[in-house]
């Protein structure tokens, strides 16, 4: 394994980038490596998502997170019909300060598409995006130790049945009843519809969801990125998609644990080959980054009592 991930950069990308330069350089950094032509798409069990999991573990272990039985990449397998599932989740933490033995866990998918008819499908915002935005609220949180614990999920197999989210809470390593929260980061960085990101998981129609809407609202007002509450999204196109199953938080949902999910309304270069770092506004990109630090920093504010009132 690489311990210099500069060298690791540069050897798979042949244009070494200097990652750690500043944290909007590595946020940008981050995306570009992802969805390069080296990551082949990403698709699931493929040398590109080998290549993305081994990526992923070398910037964990470069930020200094701790590692659940002393290992990042976390193999699973799974059945669908007479076909076996083969993956690999991602997975880090940082312990809470406050609340140590309380979770918050924070998935965002690094599996794409892949090769289909012979063009490549490099799935920047889906989700590059939510990938790189993650290991930036990672290295943050691990050098401003937050309230609660946080497990930091980047999950493979998404793009068929969400079966990395499922293999994470089927693997119990943690006892679910200490997750408090999901924070799942889907497709955040495209703005050609609005430039919004939209926040699904708080209901308008329950008491103590409405309660947490009015914490969360200052920060959201000042995020530098306008952050939406949301239980739909504006449509670029005619489908109509049920923002409860789009993502991993799904599985969380299903187990009964409370979810907040963020992303963009679709757009035209969803599941393209023009899903690409350079279609995307990296000014966006880096102001939705800030706006999920800054909102995860006042849901790390909430007492128990408050978390708990999201189920």
């Amino acid at each position: 394994m690489f311990k210099n991930i500069s060298l690791f950069v540069s050897l798979i990308l042949l244009a070494p980038f200097s990652l750690m330069a500043s944290v909007h350089d590595s946020l940008i950094d981050d995306l570009k490596v992802l969805s390069s032509e080296h990551m082949q798409g990403r698709k699931m069990h493929t040398l590109g998502a080998k290549r993305a999991a081994q990526y992923i573990a070398l910037r964990y272990e470069e930020i200094g997170l701790a590692s659940f039985n002393q290992a990042y990449i976390h193999h699973f397998t799974d059945s669908l019909a007479w076909t076996d599932i083969e993956g690999e989740n991602v997975i880090a933490w940082v312990e809470g300060k406050s609340h140590p033995d309380q979770y918050i866990v924070v998935t965002a998918h690094y599996d794409h598409l892949g090769h289909k008819h012979g063009k490549l499908f490099y799935g920047a915002d889906d989700n590059a995006s939510g990938v790189a935005a993650m290991l930036r609220l990672a290295a943050h949180l691990n050098q401003n130790t937050p309230n609660y614990s946080y497990i930091f999920v980047a999950t493979d197999g998404e793009e068929t049945q969400l079966w990395g989210a499922k293999a994470f809470l089927r693997a119990n390593l943690i006892p679910k009843a200490q997750i408090r929260l999901n924070i799942n980061l889907d497709m955040i960085g495209q703005n050609k519809t609005r430039s919004e990101l939209y926040l699904h998981g708080l209901k308008r129609s329950k008491p103590s969801h409405r309660v947490i809407r009015k914490k969360l609202a200052t920060a959201m007002n000042t995020a530098p990125a306008r952050i939406v509450f949301s239980e739909a999204r504006p449509r670029k196109d005619k489908r109509n998609i049920d923002w409860l199953k789009a993502s991993d938080h799904y599985a969380f949902y299903q187990q009964g644990i409370p979810y907040l999910y963020l992303g963009v309304a679709t757009h035209a270069y969803y599941h393209t080959v023009q899903d690409t770092w350079q279609n995307m506004d990296l000014t966006f990109y880096s102001q939705v980054s800030d706006s999920v630090l800054q909102l995860v920093e006042q849901i790390d504010q909430l007492t128990k009592i408050e978390l708990n009132a999201l189920n």
